[in-house]
């Protein structure tokens, strides 16, 4: 049987993102937020004298956020450019401040969809899934009726689809043996059980 299958985003990304105190707690749930009070020196002035700073730097995060809004934002890529402005003086990677604000968000589907630099919606990928369906379908028509009326914001991304084969192994190459006699499996069982017997004889 020919089958396609193809990939279903089935729904964009929503997050909302708030400022308080239990999510401020989640960044230190991030490794990389952790790691800052963290030293692998050797000499125990050095590191404690690192891990010092490193608890510095976390805590200028911290008072740096804390200058945020604390209402909840349903809009993502509003606190996004929040959180990047606040933390522009602070030495920090992109992937840095990615994470922070990750950290400070969750999925919220009253929330607007995030969105990339090019305005694009962003997919959740928790929600992704594949779907089988035979060469002989219409792809688009199968997509109205089995999809959408279940995710109404789902989409295809066509540029993944896979051809293929799937081949039943069962079916094809699996040949049924029929099952020994039981009167032969009790005559084995004695046999070996007999067996057993006459050798702990001898050991006595």
């Amino acid at each position: 049987m020919i089958t396609l299958i193809n990939p279903l985003d089935s729904s964009s990304l929503k997050y909302s993102a708030k400022l308080d105190e239990e999510r401020l707690e989640n960044l230190y749930s991030i490794s990389i937020f952790v790691k800052l009070a963290e030293s692998k020196n050797k000499n125990s002035e050095k590191k404690e004298e690192e891990e010092q700073g490193g608890k510095k730097k976390q805590g200028q995060i911290i008072n740096a956020l804390k200058k945020i809004d604390n209402k909840l934002y349903r809009n993502w890529n509003e606190f996004e450019k929040e959180v990047k402005i606040v933390l522009d003086n602070i030495d920090l990677t992109p992937n840095f401040i990615k994470s922070i604000i990750l950290a400070l968000s969750e999925h919220d589907d009253t929330a607007d969809y995030v969105l990339d630099s090019k305005g694009k919606k962003q997919t959740d990928s928790n929600l992704r899934d594949n779907e089988k369906i035979r060469l002989t379908e219409n792809i688009e028509e199968y997509f109205k009726k089995e999809v959408l009326p279940y995710y109404k914001d789902a989409w295809m991304d066509r540029s993944k689809d896979k051809i293929g084969y799937e081949i039943n192994f069962t079916k094809h190459f699996y040949k049924y043996v029929s099952p020994r006699d039981l009167g032969e499996i009790e005559k084995d069982i004695k046999s070996v059980t007999d067996e057993i017997d006459g050798l702990l004889k001898k050991e006595l």
